[in-house]
């Protein structure tokens, strides 16, 4: 295959198509990869990427695709089989000397105004085969906008080249703060998808980050399952006849053909003034709840046919979720989770030992996730797609392990030191810990005798320190021992005493810190020695135990995150009914009488 980037940048897509091709087990140097860069430094720094990621005869052209595409074939564009770009957002461009702008069949937008997004899907139309396929990310603006742009949008849609735009989340990308689009571009659709867009909204799905928000591995998975099968789930996904967007006048908005904003919040208003829960909430949540067989009525009772209130004995909000942590139901429901992944992980492990045998990862990946999700989808708890999340985050934390059993088999550089002081030296591990818990205990006691200085002022002393505080006690007492009286003999035994139990606890920390840098020498020098040592089936045993923490602590991670739902719905019902305006009403009247009676009191009032 031919893949082409036009605006390619520092050539990011190219290497991850390399990457993509690698990881099926195909041969990458199968594929010819092209790209064009106006920006001479982003050019330079393309070429040097290229070869830092062995790919030495990518062809990268330095010059401006719109108006002087470098890669021609018999006078004319040259097209490839796949087309995959990520524009500027928003530009101007020049038909001053333009070449080849038979490119651009439908049209041509304004020249100044930023409207050069259009121009650079166009190019990609042209650059694509007759059975060939494009993805670009495009900003919202190219789906709705009106003009020449609309112009524009109609043909293609007319000529039924779009297969399927997909909404992506805000600030996803460096330095753009607003959300984009890919739109998909089949010059060969399959015949389901004839005169027909699928539209996928994806733009609430995402993890958030310090500075940029990320899709998530089970995001992406959603995505490519719903695009690859072409399925329409609620307010995510639906295949839109062409006839409907003529309807809405070539209107593309996303949102306007799958909304996925929220219902709006249930109010009771009985409830608000009466009290209550309505029942009617809680069978909107049922399912959430039944999935992990969770009994409402261990935190509610019945008051009619109709409401619920939260038992007698939960006085507090914060009081539901160690209810819910601690229900025996939700508890199994860990459980069964967990001993179907041990079940998953023990047929495992004869594939991941024959590695070295049979290196395809592409094949054992494939069938490993198959077969997470045979084993995890039953259980109803988490969908498909965050199984899949489970199962990719394992395997992107543990591919580069995988690879070096390929290629060394099982090898001590696998076995980290952690690994090897839980597995052999626990003992010598749990003294360290039982001395670093009786290190923080007197550095504690310490701070608590430091406070017994009453006298010190932190604006003019500054932070309290051992030494210092020892320092402003020997100052008080030289002091004292100038004015000698019954008071001052008083205090100077009280200072005294003070110094020396500081002085106590020091001498006391000194030498636990003493024995904790002892024991850790010992378990450093322990381990070394076993690491040298380690047979073959220790080091498989180490190497199964660290794959299978990290699948369970990732499994984990997602029940939790199901869980936490639970939890916020019935600290949400909380916050909403538990103080009816009734209670409100009575608790305010009750506060304004015993204001009337301390007025009345004080003779302001009669």
């Amino acid at each position: 295959m031919t893949i082409y980037d036009p605006t390619v940048g520092s050539g990011g897509f190219l290497i991850e198509a390399k990457k993509y091709v690698e990881s099926q087990g195909q041969n990458s140097r199968n594929l010819g990869l092209y790209g064009q860069e106006l920006n001479g430094l982003t050019w330079s720094i393309c070429k040097i990427n290229m070869i830092l990621h062995g790919i030495p005869d990518a062809h990268i052209e330095n010059e401006d695709t719109l108006t002087t595409p470098k890669f021609t074939d018999r006078e004319y564009i040259k097209q490839f089989d796949r087309v995959l770009a990520n524009p500027p957002f928003s530009q101007n461009y020049s038909r001053a000397n333009m070449k080849f702008e038979e490119r651009f069949r439908y049209g041509f937008t304004p020249e100044n105004g930023k409207k050069a997004d259009l121009m650079f899907l166009q190019h990609m139309i042209a650059s694509t085969k007759d059975n060939g396929m494009l993805a670009s990310v495009m900003p919202h603006g190219v789906l709705f906008r009106g003009g020449q742009e609309k112009v524009i949008r109609e043909g293609i849609v007319k000529d039924d080249l779009i297969e399927a735009i997909v909404g992506l989340p805000a600030k996803l990308f460096y330095n753009v703060g607003i959300p984009a689009c890919i739109v998909v571009i089949n010059k060969h659709k399959d015949p389901q998808m004839k005169n027909k867009i699928l539209f996928i909204n994806a733009d609430k799905e995402y993890g958030e980050g310090r500075n940029q928000n990320y899709l998530r591995p089970e995001d992406i998975e959603k995505i490519s399952a719903v695009f690859d099968n072409k399925l329409e789930v609620h307010k995510y996904s639906r295949i839109v006849p062409i006839k409907e967007i003529e309807e809405n006048d070539f209107n593309l908005n996303i949102r306007r053909y799958v909304d996925n904003s929220a219902d709006p919040e249930m109010e009771d208003v009985a409830c608000h003034i009466k009290g209550g829960i309505p029942q009617s909430e809680i069978e909107q949540f049922s399912e959430t709840l039944q999935r992990f067989h969770f009994d409402c009525y261990t935190l509610l009772k019945k008051t009619d046919s109709s409401y619920f209130a939260f038992k007698e004995n939960i006085q507090d909000k914060t009081e539901i979720k160690d209810i819910v942590e601690n229900d025996k139901d939700i508890m199994e429901v860990y459980s069964k989770h967990t001993d179907k992944l041990k079940e998953w992980f023990k047929e495992l492990n004869p594939k991941i030992e024959n590695f070295p045998k049979k290196n395809n990862l592409w094949f054992f990946r494939n069938n490993a996730l198959n077969s997470l999700k045979e084993k995890l989808i039953p259980l109803n708890a988490i969908d498909e797609f965050k199984v899949a999340g489970v199962f990719v985050n394992w395997w992107e934390e543990l591919f580069y392990d995988f690879k070096s059993i390929i290629a060394d088999g099982f090898n001590k550089n696998l076995i980290e030191d952690e690994s090897i002081k839980m597995k052999f030296f626990s003992n010598v591990f749990a003294e360290i810990e039982n001395c670093e818990g009786k290190i923080t205990l007197v550095e504690g006691e310490i701070n608590e005798l430091l406070e017994e200085d009453e006298d010190w002022d932190d604006e003019e002393q500054g932070t309290k320190t051992s030494g210092k505080v020892k320092e402003h006690i020997n100052e008080t007492i030289k002091y004292l021992k100038q004015n000698p009286n019954e008071f001052a003999i008083k205090e100077m035994e009280k200072w005294v005493g003070l110094n020396s139990r500081i002085e106590d606890k020091e001498k006391e920390l000194k030498t636990l810190r003493k024995e904790l840098k002892s024991l850790e020498e010992e378990l450093k020098s322990k381990v070394m020695e076993k690491r040298v040592s380690l047979t073959e089936d220790e080091i498989k045993d180490l190497v199964f135990e660290k794959f299978y923490a990290v699948a369970e602590a990732q499994l984990i991670k997602y029940l939790n995150r199901e869980k936490r739902e639970i939890i916020k719905f019935f600290e949400t019902l909380w916050d909403k009914y538990k103080v009816s305006l009734s209670e409100l009403t009575t608790e305010r009247d009750k506060e304004v009488a015993k204001l009337n009676e301390y007025l009345k009191k004080l003779g302001y009032s009669g």
